[in-house]
């Protein structure tokens, strides 16, 4: 069989770049041991080709920058020197190595300045004349990079902890904290699989909020989203280094910014990889790509990446030099040592680069009990086994962190241990704002307590690095930097709309000060808050970092605030201790923060947004103001002042979403468990969201989850609309009776102008007003308490009894009421009993229209619709069990392709297979672990052996470590 050429050359290219290549010629120094194996395995093959990276000489180059590097500069004096001589150099020989690339590529010449290098697509017959030519450093292949995958991944509770982590513990970082240093004023970037921006512990730290999100985000795949990250390993690591939400704070340095370049596992092919990396480092080292400006430039960087093992020859100098020039412009770079060990030699390059006693600072992990862990990647390094590696070691064993699509998880892994000491240096340049990368390393190094054998050694290198002993061994800053340490609000806590409250404030100084700096309080939102009290003084004593204020600010809150609005305010310090005035900003925040993530359904008739903590709306004029979309009409303004949630066990245990007994925004009592899900399109075009959450912050608790999943569907005609499916699904052995469940809406589309309406054959209970806008909610499953309450003057409010005696005895007669006023509805299933793992399904629709007519039209649509969601026919009871829940598959029938769709509770270990009508195994569609979660495959009708399969009944079953669950579908060819 004859095989063409490009084939041929694939296999010659994988067999070269791994070594399994014997028949080796001359080797040139200018090339890659892999590339000249590939010039002796290739002769013949006249039309292949291989990707590749140039370096060029740059010896005068490496004299301009360390000349540099002997001058005191300031930080910002050396970002702006070392990138403008970096960007002015021309490597010998530069415009001859160009211009034969040129010539010799298919494809564009990418060329750097961040080290004197060029990226090109050659024939393999041209590389040996490239070689000959002068001024080459190295030619490399553009080769596969990976990073370093957790040694052991699971789940971890979203219920948020309020304790200091053991690991964190272990290196002292608290210690830090208290001298108020927390990161703040520092950029921190990783090098990982990207970061999920909208993750709550992460999304209001990134710098991208005020800056260009193309000096906040790298990626070659997705470079005009916001940061993404389909695997999940950078959003954990990103985690370690400036988590936190609310009082459970797991990042080292929380309040620093991030950016993030996303280069690894980002779904391109694996042979231009390195030229990616490289461009990430270049990015880095100007972010915004204006050399004037350095506040984009990160303090230092984290690499949880490296090349495998025998792909390049020991010690290999690839990246040596890109990484020299972007630390002698500041940059920290921190290499977690790999998951490699336990035997010697086994970190990856870079990590194991030994060109210098500070080069390519790697790091190994411990475990909580400070002993190295058997994963953790031993030295020496590959340049001539002699040099200890790695440089020092940080807690790798079970760290709770973020994870992707919002939830946490517990990783284990170096790439777990690097990002504390990456979290380090944001505190230290905190401190001193200029310290030098030298000085940095020399800190960390020098704080480290000595582990294992005496000494420094290839397992723990130098030590555990002691974060309370790491600013003794930097030097003073000339100035000192301030930081904002701590911020109490009077009373409860809690700055409620038209309070006066006291606000306390403790600052920080990033060295010694004795003495009294003057604190003056500013509010930059004229109309959210008046400073009755603006001025209080600081006082620091010996020895002391911080210095709380003297006397609190007083401030008044506007009554027509939302919750959820926050206030800028700004605190300006003037001192004869310092020579000019420092200025901190904070945010007073109104109210709570939210308590998960929400998104809207648009069609062309409405807008509304809804959540996974059951509480829809969220915008300007509503109860809680979270900058949603809230409720509207053809592009009107928001409609909807509160919408949510009651479930009842009894008249005194109750769980809400909605409104306290005074009318007052309380936080949902309802925690995300799965967070709300990307869309997606399902049966009749409809597009769906689905969220699964508990009660477990509610005292009231009784062992419920719901599944919530919400559908609009904007390629009809009558879209005014949104289906709200809540299934209660009983989390226990035992049965749960008399369960009550109800929906509160409160829309306002006047100012106590409106009327309310009642059409029974829709089940539509509806309000309008003369503005012309029509507002309504349908019932369509188990729904038996309909009732419109009169908000009068002001806001209703409910005790737990009273919500409990609404939603749970039948109503649906009396409702409508002509009467001008500002009503509510309130909607209950009545008395509702749930087996033990099993479940109920309540169902109802959020309507609006410009006319009565187009609103019943829209709750009709509604009510067909949610009957074609329903009629469905399965092989079991349609209950839906606790660890899983089997979507029916779309389209059914189908040819030739079909949808199937469930949801995880939990992460767990799944197979989801199909058997045809006589019981046997027809295809196994997945096997192995997942995350908790909606998960979609595709079946094409075919058999494990890709054949396919002939028409009939097919069963699609989903089965965990705890349950099993089957539906059918039809295959129609």
């Amino acid at each position: 069989m004859k095989m063409n050429s490009q084939k041929i050359l694939m296999i010659v290219v994988i067999s070269a770049l791994l070594g399994l290549t014997t028949s080796v010629g001359a080797m040139s120094p200018a090339l890659s041991p892999g590339l000249d194996r590939l010039i002796s395995d290739s002769k013949g093959l006249s039309d292949s080709v291989v990707n590749v990276v140039v370096f060029l000489n740059q010896t005068d180059l490496n004299d301009r920058i360390s000349e540099i590097g002997t001058k005191e500069l300031t930080r910002h004096e050396l970002i702006k020197k070392v990138t403008s001589t970096l960007r002015a150099y021309r490597a010998p020989q530069a415009e001859l190595i160009r211009e034969f690339l040129n010539s010799s590529s298919s494809q564009s010449v990418n060329e750097f300045w961040v080290v004197p290098a060029l990226s090109a697509n050659l024939p393999v017959s041209r590389l040996e004349t490239l070689a000959a030519m002068s001024g080459l450093k190295l030619v490399v292949e553009d080769a596969a990079l990976s990073y370093d995958p957790p040694i052991d991944v699971k789940n971890a509770s979203l219920v948020l902890s309020t304790s200091v982590s053991t690991q964190l513990q272990l290196l002292n970082v608290p210690s830090l904290w208290q001298q108020g240093l927390t990161g703040a004023g520092r950029l921190v970037c990783s090098f990982d699989t990207g970061v999920d921006q909208d993750h709550p512990a992460l999304s209001s730290k990134w710098r991208g909020n005020h800056a260009e999100l193309n000096a906040s985000w790298f990626s070659k795949v997705n470079p005009d989203s916001d940061p993404i990250d389909e695997i999940g390993h950078g959003t954990h690591t990103m985690g370690i280094m400036i988590g936190s939400v609310d009082a459970d704070t797991f990042g080292v340095a929380p309040d620093a910014e991030w950016i993030t370049a996303g280069v690894i596992d980002q779904g391109r092919d694996l042979n231009t990889t390195i030229s990616d990396i490289i461009e990430a480092f270049q990015w880095a080292l100007d972010p915004d790509g204006d050399s004037t400006t350095t506040d984009d430039v990160p303090d230092v960087i984290l690499n949880s990446w490296g090349i495998p093992k025998g792909l390049f020859s020991p010690c290999d100098q690839t990246f040596s030099t890109v990484i020299s020039n972007v630390e002698a412009a500041g940059i920290v770079t921190v290499f977690a040592a790999g998951n490699e060990g336990p035997n010697p030699t086994t970190l990856r390059n870079p990590a194991d680069m030994a060109l210098s006693p500070l080069t390519s600072f790697a790091v190994g992990a411990v475990d909580n009990n400070a002993v190295i862990t058997g994963f953790s990647s031993r030295g020496p390094s590959s340049c001539d086994e002699n040099e200890i590696k790695p440089e020092v070691v940080a807690p790798g064993v079970s760290v709770r962190s973020s994870s992707k699509d919002g939830g946490y998880q517990v990783q284990s892994g170096t790439s777990m241990a690097a990002p504390y000491i990456a979290g380090l240096v944001a505190l230290m340049r905190q401190y001193n704002p200029d310290a030098t990368v030298e000085e940095i390393k020399n800190a960390l190094i020098s704080s480290a307590i000595d582990l294992g054998p005496a000494g420094e050694d290839n397992a723990y290198g130098h030590g555990l690095v002691d974060a309370s002993a790491l600013i003794e061994h930097l030097s003073e800053p000339s100035v000192p930097a301030f930081s904002l340490s701590n911020m109490l609000i009077s009373d409860d806590g809690i700055a409620l709309p038209g309070e006066t409250i006291e606000l306390s404030l403790t600052i920080g100084s990033s060295c010694d000060l004795i003495g009294t700096v003057n604190g003056t309080l500013i509010s930059t939102d004229i109309e959210g808050a008046t400073i009755l009290s603006g001025e209080s003084g600081f006082s620091f004593e010996s020895g002391s970092h911080l210095a709380a204020g003297a006397t609190p600010f007083i401030v008044h809150l506007n009554n027509d605030l939302n919750y959820g609005t926050e206030i800028p305010l700004m605190l300006c310090l003037e001192s004869s201790l310092i020579s000019s005035v420092d200025t901190l900003e904070c945010v007073l925040l109104v109210g709570f923060l939210p308590g998960g993530t929400f998104a809207t359904h648009s069609t062309t008739q409405i807008d509304l947004t809804v959540s996974d903590f059951a509480q829809y709306g969220l915008a300007s004029g509503s109860i809680y103001d979270a900058h949603g979309d809230g409720f509207r009409i053809n592009g009107s303004d928001n409609l909807l002042f509160e919408a949510g949630i009651v479930l009842g066990y009894d008249d005194a245990n109750l769980s809400t979403s909605v409104r306290d007994s005074l009318a007052q925004y309380t936080p949902s009592d309802f925690v995300p468990i799965t967070r709300l899900s990307d869309s997606y399109i399902g049966p009749q075009n409809g597009v769906h969201r689905v969220a699964v959450f508990s009660d477990e912050s509610s005292n009231s608790s009784g062992g419920i989850i719901i599944r919530q999943e919400t559908i609009s569907y904007p390629n009809i005609d009558d879209n005014g609309l949104v289906i709200f499916k809540y299934h209660l699904i009983n989390n226990t052995d035992d049965d749960i009776n008399d369960l009550s469940f109800g929906m509160l809406v409160d829309y306002d589309l006047t100012e106590g102008n409106d009327q309310v309406f009642w059409e029974s054959g829709s089940r539509l209970l509806y309000q309008s007003a003369e503005s012309g806008s029509h507002v309504g909610l349908v019932a369509l499953s188990n729904i038996v308490s309909y009732r419109a309450i009169d908000n009068g003057l002001v806001k209703t409010g409910f005790t737990k009894s009273d919500l409990f005696e609404k939603i749970s005895s039948p109503w649906l007669g009396g409702v409508a009421d002509t009467t001008v006023s500002d009503w509510l509805f309130l909607a209950g299933s009545g008395l509702l009993n749930v087996p033990g793992h099993d479940s109920v399904e309540v169902a109802l629709a959020m309507v609006g229209g410009i006319s009565p007519e187009a609103l019943l039209s829209n709750a009709n649509t509604a009510r067909d619709l949610y009957r074609i969601s329903t009629n469905v026919t399965d092989t079991q009871n349609d209950a839906l069990p606790v660890s899983c829940v089997l979507h029916q598959n779309y389209p059914n029938p189908f040819n030739p392709m079909t949808n199937i769709a469930f949801d995880l509770t939990s992460g767990a270990e799944v197979a989801l297979e199909i058997y045809n009508i006589l019981g046997r195994r027809v295809k196994t569609l997945f096997s192995g672990y997942l995350d908790a979660g909606l998960h979609r495959f595709e079946w094409d009708a075919s058999n494990d052996k890709g054949q396919g399969v002939a028409t009939g009944v097919y069963f699609y079953k989903l089965t965990t470590s705890s349950q099993s669950v089957t539906k059918k579908m039809l295959l129609i060819k």
